[in-house]
């Protein structure tokens, strides 16, 4: 109840911060910061703007109070070439397996594969 009571507080200590007038039969107020007359939903507008600054603003103060933390480093140019030689070894090991393979005469990745067995002499032969 008491949080109630405080921002009702608030919102008319907010409402008195903007001095009012009628013009033409409209309600204008007075724009503390700009010092300009503006509608009720001009106004509207504004103190929420305000508002999401002031909360802006508090929150740079304490991003600037906190003390920095370890950022996450980016790998120097060192590191990526290591990384790039790494596979390129890897790569070039690869290749050299494969063609020793084909020189020995296997064929390393064949089109297609001989049948020795059916699906139930399979099954019968590696049951256990």
């Amino acid at each position: 109840m008491a949080d109630k009571a405080e921002q009702y507080k608030k919102q008319n200590q907010d409402e008195q911060d903007w001095e009012s007038r009628d013009k033409d039969g409209k309600k204008e107020f007075l724009d503390p910061k700009t010092n300009e007359w503006v509608s009720q939903n001009e106004k509207k507008k504004r103190k929420k703007k305000y508002q999401k600054e002031a909360e802006m603003a508090e929150k740079a103060t304490k991003k600037a109070n906190e003390p920095a933390k370890a950022s996450k480093k980016k790998p120097d140019e060192n590191q990526i070439v290591d990384a790039v030689d790494e596979s390129a070894n890897y790569t070039d090991m690869r290749k050299k397996m494969l063609q020793d393979r084909r020189n020995a005469g296997e064929e390393v990745y064949p089109h297609k594969f001989q049948k020795d067995m059916t699906l139930p002499q399979f099954r019968e032969h590696f049951e256990a």
